[in-house]
């Protein structure tokens, strides 16, 4: 029996043997494909048709169904796998398993959350960020690593902080913290300097606070210096060799000095010089004395010809010659002292001297009385003796120049030519004079005023060169 299978479909079947063929089927038709009298490919499938049989490879496969070789529908893309799943070819079909991250059949597949279900491997101190079929992972700030494994970050170490230069860094785990340093304020971030100085005695009584950056400094406020105890205590200045000049007092006070230049210097106290009382004629010394100035004071010395401490110097009294008698300008009797010597007994009480040409005086007698012509005279020297004790009160007008009515003895004491009242040989001069007499009272002898006096006038020239 002749299968139309068993032909080659490329060979020449000629009408005879079509015919045969057909007769023979119709008369007996037989199920190659039941009685599995086919040959079809174990990978086809077995058509039965009138008289023969066809085959046709399975799903999954292609070739003439004698033949069948398996189709590759995951590289030919024929698969309906998702887009996030891998498809697996199999003999004639193919699988699809989602991918690692995503969750389904395969031809449908979502996103697993591995973040939310906790099914990531991300550090505790990282944050899982989802994606795609995955995740990600990163260190939380202030630590260090790929995200599965984070280590502290030490900010303070790696100067990636941001605390203040005056501020102290402190690590923390995962963070730091900031803080300012001793004598600045502020949140560790900011920090500005305090300034100590402002509040009250923070340096202690006596001292000067100055302050500084981050801190302050103490230091004992001038005429202080630091105690054992840490305390300002006051400096005595004038301790030897300091500060006053050495011919200075120096007084000490309660954080300074003070300087007073000893009695005979000038100058600040802190320099003095001496003074040269001499030379400014503050000094004491007598009229008959010499000054000599000396380091912070002066001397005196009696000049010559008289004797005293300096400050009262009287003439030397000389060797008293014995007085002689002339006898020709005597106008009298020459009379011998038992002791030696002689005297002139002037023949008129009024006269006086050896050569009887002194008048004699009594405290009352004016010039008028004494001088008798001479008051008009102008220039006209009068010579005249004065008795001691003429210290009291009496007629008297004017200074220095004198109506000739005044006694002359208390004149001369309101002169200062005897001062003592001790009496003595004087001189006077007779003068015309028209103006006022002013008087006053002068060692002890009072004198009165006088407008205007007619009577003439003298003045006192002193008592040297007289002789007796």
């Amino acid at each position: 029996m002749v299968f139309l299978a068993d032909f080659d479909k490329s060979a020449e079947i000629s009408p005879k043997q079509m015919l045969a063929y057909l007769n023979l089927s119709i008369l007996a038709n037989i199920n190659e494909c039941t009685s599995r009298s086919h040959r079809c490919s174990s990978n086809a499938n077995c058509i039965n048709t009138v008289g023969s049989y066809r085959c046709s490879c399975n799903s999954g496969y292609a070739g003439n169904g004698l033949t069948c070789t398996d189709q590759n529908e995951c590289t030919h893309g024929t698969h309906n796998c998702d887009v996030n799943a891998n498809c697996e070819n199999t003999q004639g079909s193919f699988t699809c398993r989602c991918r690692e991250g995503f969750q389904g059949n395969g031809v449908q597949c979502t996103d697993i959350n591995e973040c939310e279900s906790g099914a990531h491997t991300c550090d505790a101190n990282a944050i899982c960020t989802n994606t795609p079929g995955g995740y990600t992972c990163s260190c939380h700030n202030g630590y260090d690593g790929d995200g599965y494994d984070c280590q502290d970050e030490d900010e303070c170490s790696a100067g990636t902080h941001d605390c203040d230069v005056n501020a102290v860094c402190s690590n923390t785990d995962g963070n730091y913290t900031c803080e300012c340093m001793d004598g600045y304020q502020g949140n560790g971030h900011i920090c500005e300097d305090v300034d100590e100085c402002e509040e009250s005695e923070v340096c202690g009584p006596n001292s000067v606070c100055t302050n500084t950056v981050g801190s302050y400094e103490c230091a004992c406020a001038e005429g202080y210096t630091m105690g054992d105890d840490g305390q300002c205590v006051d400096v005595d200045e004038c301790l030897p060799g300091t500060n006053c000049d050495v011919n200075a007092q120096c007084t000490n006070t309660v954080g300074s000095f003070e300087c007073a230049c000893a009695e005979g210097y000038e100058g600040d106290g802190l320099e003095c010089t001496d003074i040269d009382e001499c030379s400014n004629g503050d000094h004491d010394c007598h009229p008959d004395a010499v000054c000599n100035n000396t380091a912070g004071s002066f001397e005196c010395a009696c000049s010559e010809g008289f004797e005293g401490d300096g400050r009262t110097c009287t003439a030397v009294a000389e060797e008293e010659e014995l007085p002689t008698c002339e006898r020709r300008s005597c106008k009298g009797d020459c009379l011998d002292f038992p002791d030696g010597g002689q005297v002139c007994r002037c023949s008129t009480w009024k006269r006086y001297g050896n050569g009887c040409d002194v008048l004699k005086q009594t405290c009352s007698t004016n010039w008028k009385r004494s001088c008798g012509k001479l008051q008009l005279d102008d220039g006209e020297v009068c010579r005249f003796w004065c008795p001691p004790g003429c210290n009291e009160a009496g007629k008297l007008f004017g200074s220095d120049t004198y109506t000739a009515n005044s006694h002359v003895c208390r004149a001369v004491i309101h002169a200062g030519l005897d001062e003592n009242a001790e009496g003595g040989f004087f001189l006077g001069v007779g003068l015309t004079y028209n103006g006022t007499y002013e008087g006053g009272t002068r060692f002890g002898m009072p004198s009165r005023n006088k407008r205007r006096y007619n009577g003439g006038a003298f003045r006192l020239l002193g008592d040297e060169n007289i002789e007796e």
